[in-house]
């Protein structure tokens, strides 16, 4: 049988428990700050992406028409390629804040690669629509090249129906030109180089190693003209002036080596270049590969008649890319 003085205890604890529980549900709750944009932003950069998604869901929770935090979201799925939340992120950018060219640029990069991967009629939607949003960033920030830049890409790769075309990207070319001529002057030369108009390009390139004399640039673009043209002699004239100033430039190592083979001249140099262009560490990722180096270094040796070297070498192109047909085509004709 409980006593009386236990029941009393128990009596004031219970009283005591009630009370707390009814102060706990008086008390109000203070919900947790949202994160700082700077603080998303960290997460974003270390790569924490999970944790950055979350921190600016929760930012646009708090505030709907944060555009910032919609825009790293767009980032965030460009990072796991969905390419649809991309640019219904950026739409949604452009629609906060339309005088940001930085949200139209991405946006036109976004309904680019949407159009690489729709459907032919859809293609042609999409493409009309990357075009205005890149034309508009060029018109919000007319001296940011790299916008200007993007706009080339698209009027030389797009067809005339949806606003393509090489003139339209020669004027993009001018516009940089009146702000920065040897810029300009480069660029369109690579665009005239790449449109076969071999004496215009010829004209921006001395235009452009005058502007800047001792710039490589000029020099290489220039062998590659001249070499394309079967001017040998004038296209090895600029790599060795490149060589002369800086004679571990890779590009111009490879270019003299390749251009060798395919001319029959200059062997001996070009045997020399390609060797010190494969004995070169970390060379850059836009750079032809080796095997394209052994494929070139092949051909020479066989011009020279040394047919057990030229196997060699093309033999280490196969090993490196076994795929490389050129590469196995020349080891097909070598005298067994």
């Amino acid at each position: 049988m409980v006593s009386p003085a236990a029941m009393r205890r128990f009596y004031l604890l219970l009283v005591a428990l009630l009370a707390t529980f009814a102060a706990l549900r008086a008390e109000p709750t203070t919900p947790a700050a949202p994160p700082t944009l700077a603080a998303a932003r960290e997460l974003f950069t270390a790569r924490r992406d999970a944790e950055a998604q979350s921190a600016f869901e929760q930012l646009l929770a708090a505030n709907p028409a944060n555009h910032e935090a919609i825009y790293h979201l767009g980032r965030l799925a460009k990072r796991r390629g969905e390419w649809k939340a991309v640019t219904d992120y950026y739409e949604r950018c452009t629609q906060l804040a339309p005088t940001n060219a930085l949200y139209w640029a991405d946006l036109g990069e976004a309904y680019g690669k949407l159009a690489a991967r729709a459907g032919i009629f859809q293609q042609l939607s999409l493409a009309r629509k990357c075009r205005t949003a890149l034309e508009k960033a060029v018109d919000l920030a007319p001296d940011d090249f790299e916008y200007r830049h993007g706009l080339i890409e698209f009027y030389e790769k797009a067809p005339a129906l949806v606003g393509g075309g090489h003139d339209k990207a020669l004027a993009q070319a001018a516009a940089i030109a009146q702000r920065d001529p040897f810029a300009g002057a480069l660029l369109t030369g690579n665009l005239q180089a790449h449109a076969k108009n071999w004496p215009e390009a010829e004209t921006a390139f001395c235009a452009a190693a005058t502007l800047q004399p001792e710039a490589t640039e000029p020099l290489a673009c220039l062998g590659v003209v001249y070499a394309e043209q079967s001017r040998y002699a004038d296209a090895f004239a600029q790599f060795d002036k490149l060589l002369a100033r800086h004679p571990d430039d890779s590009a111009a190592l490879f270019q003299l080596g390749r251009y060798a083979a395919i001319s029959g001249q200059r062997l001996a140099d070009g045997s020399a270049t390609l060797r010190r262009y494969l004995a070169q560490p970390n060379r850059a990722v836009t750079l032809p590969p080796p095997q394209h180096a052994y494929y070139r270094l092949g051909q020479i040796l066989a011009r020279q008649g040394d047919p057990a070297a030229a196997r060699t070498a093309f033999e280490t192109a196969l090993q490196l890319d076994p795929k490389f047909k050129d590469a196995a085509a020349e080891l097909g004709k070598l005298p067994p």
